[in-house]
């Protein structure tokens, strides 16, 4: 029995199937996507299992095992305070199931990297596609009866914010014509669909996120390559700055200078929720009121966090991106000949696990369980490619 073929083409219908119908499906399909990510993450768990009780193949060392394994411990330990002991349990699956993906992940050869990759393409044309799609009022699905979306263009933010950067990279890395086009205008339109949002924080991130890219590339071509390339390079980034400042200025920057002139958009109402939230979770301050028991709550995913897990799951939360971004840092560090194509793919996906962090610090962030899944499968890739990273 092939089992790293089995696990690949899990792992990839997981990334195609279980974004697509949640984002694209009413609540419906939110349902029909957990069903199927419980289904296959089951499947998983069967496949290491055998894999490790028939070939012997022992499990190996993993950088983030310790926060996660903390994390999972807080969920649990939520179930003390919660009153619903089934959503506790349902969130401790669920998040049991992501470190199963993170660690399958990591043990991808490169072939097999390439190929997950390849299936976050698919998944996130889709998505934005359809994001885009939404936002011109197009409805592809009128022929159905009763079939209402309720679309919010900043629930998709999250995804856009993750996913951008990996896009991106792909394209730059790109030599066919036809497939690099297409990736060009992929970018396009996700920087559309990010603007429209009209959210200050996630344009911030946004930015941030192509001054990172800018400097990884300018830092990593100025060391291998000559400056004819790097200016090639540069002449993407300044076509889709550019044409982020013509779509600021369509409504005279009146939309810009109505949310960051408001000194109070971000900081007072930030502070505001923070308090509706402490005397929500104020009698359980150290291990919150149960995981899983804002399942709506929408005012960010740092403050649901902190409700359903207290200050203790607050901490290993934040925990868990500070081990990351210390492995990664000193990654880039010590493998100062990692291959191009490897030292893009590694950056790129840093970059959008830093932006969607800093989103997630944000009252506008909403929890969407696909973009998690998506998360721990660019943990698993980082680690992956830090551990199985070609060299030149």
């Amino acid at each position: 029995m092939n089992f790293s073929k089995i696990v690949l083409v899990c792992i990839q219908s997981i990334i195609i199937f279980v974004p697509i119908i949640y984002f694209i499906l009413p609540d419906n399909g939110h349902i029909i996507s957990k069903v199927l990510f419980g289904i296959l993450g089951i499947l998983l768990f069967v496949m290491l299992f055998l894999k490790v009780y028939l070939k012997k193949i022992w499990m190996q060392n993993a950088y983030l095992k310790i926060p996660l394994f903390l994390y999972l411990f807080t969920i649990l330990i939520s179930v003390k305070n919660s009153g619903n002991v089934k959503l506790v349990f349902e969130s401790a699956l669920f998040f049991l199931i992501l470190m199963l993906i993170y660690y399958v992940v990591l043990l991808f050869s490169e072939k097999e990297r390439s190929s997950l990759i390849n299936a976050f393409i698919v998944s996130a044309a889709v998505i934005t596609c359809f994001a885009f799609s939404q936002y011109l009022s197009i409805n592809f699905f009128k022929w159905l009866p009763n079939f209402i979306i309720d679309f919010n263009i900043n629930n998709y933010s999250g995804f856009f914010l993750l996913m951008f950067p990996i896009i991106f990279i792909m394209m730059i890395q790109t030599r066919g014509i036809l497939k690099h086009v297409f990736l060009m205008l992929f970018c396009f339109v996700i920087c559309i669909n990010l603007i429209v949002t009209k959210i200050c924080s996630v344009w911030v991130i946004f930015l941030v996120s192509m001054l990172l890219l800018v400097y990884g590339q300018v830092i990593y071509l100025k060391r291998k390559f000559s400056t004819i390339k790097r200016i090639s390079r540069g002449s993407y980034w300044i076509s889709l700055m550019v044409f982020a400042i013509l779509l600021f200025s369509i409504d005279k920057y009146g939309t810009l200078k109505k949310y960051i002139c408001r000194d109070d958009v971000l900081v007072n109402n930030s502070v505001t929720y923070f308090m509706a939230a402490w005397q929500t979770v104020k009698e359980f301050p150290v291990f919150g009121i149960g995981a899983g028991s804002t399942p709506k709550y929408n005012s960010g995913i740092f403050i649901k966090h902190f409700i359903e897990t207290g200050l203790l799951g607050l901490a290993i939360y934040v925990l868990i991106f500070i081990r990351y971004f210390y492995i990664c840092i000193s990654g880039f560090l010590k493998n100062i000949d990692f291959k191009e194509s490897d030292f893009n793919m590694l950056f790129g996906i840093f970059i959008g696990i830093t932006s969607f962090f800093l989103h997630t610090l944000t009252i506008y962030s909403f929890f969407a369980f696909p973009v998690y899944i998506i998360l721990f499968v660019f943990l698993g890739l980082s680690e992956s490619y830090l551990k199985n990273s070609a060299i030149v």
